[in-house]
């Protein structure tokens, strides 16, 4: 077997993890806006490696994955030589992030496959892949931003990425696993086959690493100084580097080989065709209680929102409600791994009700829930106060879309039969969700009284009656989206729902209604919610006002 197209796969991966890292660390980990502007200089040159591989490997034979892949690697090269000046590389960097994510979430699908059978093996490579890349990505960005000069503010800096490595670590150890145990058909495998062997190898790597950043976060905490040469975060910055590196190569190696089997062995049936799993057992207080099907994307998310927790801030952190904010931030990330993963993930895909119940849950309950725990963003509220006009248009806009995203076939088949429909069909209505919350939220920008510091006044009764006006049509949105599923006699993704074979609730449109009948059950709680937060906030001002 030719060494060159593994060579040239570890070239292309550490081109991509590179990318990825210095992204981040323009956007989120650098502190002075100087030492952003630098990051955009080998996010040009990675990203320019990373096109060349692609041609390369474009060169035997057109394909559509790795001209997708050079063309977003293109366009970040071009982001970051073009645009990456002080004022911009924040807002540069979160760009090129994202198109570094996009890139390698194609590369990686291209290799697994992109429809929804394979998610149970894919997923958790994809999410190991961007694990590996921000950790190691990152740590190398920092390495060469150091040889050129000093940081500033080195030590935040460091303590920054420390807590992004830790979070990636976590992330790594999870997937991995996961991705590896999907792969074996026994665990005797481990030790007795080729592919074990080196999934063993990648796993005393991962645990060497997390020695390493074990190490460094220690001596972070006890005040040693982490910046120039031959100091403790460089000694064990560049072991890590040269570990991770041969971490990568081994999962070039590891996709050459032939995976023993997938562990539980295969499924057949009409639903095992459609999702990859055999269909589940008719519903039942023990059947609901005990399925499970994680999704390592989601499950990652949520660590994630957990970890933002504590990410080390440079600027003072305000102490107002912070208990209950964090309190709200960790609730709302643990329903949407139990949303997702929980026994709505396990008959969604089979159940238009189950389906329908998850998608209302996670627009209703769980993206208000988190965007509550978040300041409304700077940038959506200065639009909604110089546009007031957007405010009923983004109130009543998620619920629209995710309305047309299923009553339109031609965009509900692909979300349901695709891995990257699939992750976003779950993503989505949180952060529609969250959206709907920060326009109608009484701290959102347009809503307040139209000058600095406003919000704090008391609303008049005319903006009062705008919020309850902005808060209804959410409501109404999605009671009337049920009702019309409900009372409708059009079976939504008939090729999904009503193909599965399934013995039990076998008539797939009466399922339906009462998935609609479940949304304007969620659409009723929503309204009662809203109401007892409005009697409650004017009760508490009348006895703000006979108090004073």
């Amino acid at each position: 077997m030719s060494t060159l197209p593994v060579l040239l796969g570890v070239i292309e991966d550490l081109a991509a993890a590179g990318a990825l890292g210095a992204s981040l660390l323009a956007c989120l980990v650098l502190v002075a806006p100087a030492d952003r502007a630098r990051a955009m200089t080998p996010i040009a040159v990675l990203g320019g490696v990373w096109t060349l591989t692609q041609l390369l490997a474009l060169a035997p034979a057109p394909r559509l994955v790795p001209a997708l892949v050079a063309a977003l690697a293109a366009l970040i090269t071009l982001l970051a030589a073009g645009l990456g000046t002080s004022a911009r590389a924040r807002i540069v960097g979160l760009l090129t992030g994202v198109l570094a994510v996009l890139g390698i979430t194609i590369r990686v699908l291209g290799d697994q496959g992109f429809l929804l059978p394979q998610a149970g093996a894919a997923v958790p490579v994809l999410v190991h892949v961007l694990a590996m890349s921000v950790w190691l990505g990152g740590l190398g960005a920092i390495l060469l931003l150091r040889a050129r000069g000093p940081l500033t503010d080195a030590r935040a800096v460091i303590a920054r990425f420390s807590h992004l490595a830790l979070l990636a670590w976590c992330v790594l150890a999870l997937s991995g696993l996961w991705a590896l145990l999907t792969r074996l058909g026994s665990p005797l495998d481990l030790v007795t086959t080729a592919f074990g062997l080196v999934g063993l190898a990648k796993i005393v790597l991962l645990l060497a690493l997390g020695v390493l950043g074990a190490l460094q976060r220690r001596h972070l905490a006890t005040g040693m100084r982490a910046d120039g040469p031959r100091r403790p975060f460089v000694r064990l910055a560049g072991i890590e580097l040269v570990l991770m590196v041969v971490a990568v190569a081994l999962g070039g190696i590891l996709a050459l080989l032939p995976a023993p089997g997938l562990l539980g062995g295969a499924t057949a049936g009409p639903a095992a065709e459609l999702t990859g799993h055999a269909m589940p057992s008719a519903p039942s207080a023990a059947a609901l209680l005990t399925s499970w099907r994680p999704d390592a994307l989601v499950i990652a998310l949520a660590l994630g929102l957990v970890f933002a927790l504590r990410f080390p801030r440079t600027g003072p952190r305000s102490a107002r409600h912070a208990r209950s904010t964090e309190a709200r931030l960790v609730v709302g990330a643990v329903l949407l791994v139990l949303v997702v993963c929980g026994p709505l993930g396990v008959y969604g895909p089979v159940l238009s009700s189950a389906h329908l119940l998850q998608q209302g849950l996670l627009l209703v309950v769980v993206g208000p829930l988190l965007a509550s725990a978040v300041p409304t963003p700077g940038g959506l509220a200065r639009l909604l106060h110089r546009d007031p006009w957007l405010v009923p248009l983004l109130a009543l806009g998620p619920t629209g879309l995710l309305v047309l995203v299923h009553a339109t076939p031609s965009l509900l088949g692909p979300a349901l039969a695709t891995i990257p429909g699939h992750e976003l069909l779950l993503l989505a209505p949180v952060v529609l969700g969250a959206l709907t919350w920060w326009t109608v939220d009484p701290g959102a920008g347009p809503l307040r009284e139209g000058v600095e510091g406003a919000g704090s006044r008391e609303p008049t009764g005319r903006l009062r009656a705008w919020r309850i006006v902005l808060a209804a049509l959410p409501v109404a949105g999605l009671a009337a989206s049920g009702l019309a599923v409900a009372l409708g006699s059009t079976l939504l993704a008939s090729d999904r729902f009503g193909a599965t074979g399934r013995t039990w609730r076998a008539d797939a449109l009466a399922d339906q209604q009462t998935g609609g009948w479940i949304l304007v059950g969620l659409a009723v709680l929503a309204g009662t919610a809203l109401a007892a937060r409005g009697v409650a906030s004017r009760t508490s001002r009348l006895s703000a006002r006979t108090g004073g």
